[in-house]
């Protein structure tokens, strides 16, 4: 499948199995701002939300080429193998629910063997935070954020800088990682591994 042109002012999902998409081109603006008005929980307030829950499509995908910029929580999310996230530009993120990033994923739940995930030449900046009502006022704004047990995930030629939080943050125990040539700079951290 192919989206062109998706200006949007709420998530856009692609939750199932959606073997070998691209989306291309698109702007995603203005997302879930005014805090209060979204429901409970995650899976909201994103420019893309996409989730798999199949470790092995049979066709890439790629995500590239977007502009996304004024979003309450996370840039783009993804949970599958075989995808590449390329040429992206994720600004002004995090703006209403905290503790998220430009681009995102998490594999803690029921953890896949997901393989073949790239993450290149994405452009990340100004992540604030939401510290409204966040104890010790932690911004939770981070540039690419790898969470709960993602694995085989290639990072590179990435340039992250002024989030609040971490530029990159590989958190609870992500596996297979590389992480090389990127440029991140003027971060509350620049790189945080944890556990």
């Amino acid at each position: 499948r192919d989206l062109h042109s998706f200006p949007t002012r709420r998530s856009s999902d692609l939750t199932g199995y959606y073997p070998g998409y691209a989306i291309r081109g698109c702007s995603f603006t203005d997302i879930a701002t005014m805090a209060g008005r979204g429901l409970g929980g995650d899976n909201q307030m994103d420019a893309l939300f996409q989730w798999s829950g199949n470790a092995t499509p049979v066709a890439p995908s790629i995500i590239a080429d977007n502009v996304a910029d004024g979003l309450g929580y996370i840039g783009f999310f993804f949970d599958q193998s075989n995808i590449t996230i390329q040429n992206n530009a994720v600004r002004n993120y995090v703006l209403v629910k905290d503790d998220g990033g430009a681009i995102y994923t998490w594999n803690d739940q029921n953890p896949l063997p997901f393989t073949n995930q790239f993450i290149l030449n994405n452009v990340v900046y100004n992540a604030v935070g939401a510290t409204n009502g966040v104890v010790n006022h932690y911004p939770g704004a981070m540039g690419i954020y790898l969470d709960g047990h993602s694995e085989n995930i290639v990072v590179a030629s990435n340039t992250v800088f002024n989030c609040a939080g971490n530029g990159l943050m590989l958190n609870n125990d992500v596996s297979n990682v590389t992480v090389t040539a990127n440029m991140v700079f003027n971060n509350g951290n620049q790189l945080s591994a944890n556990q």
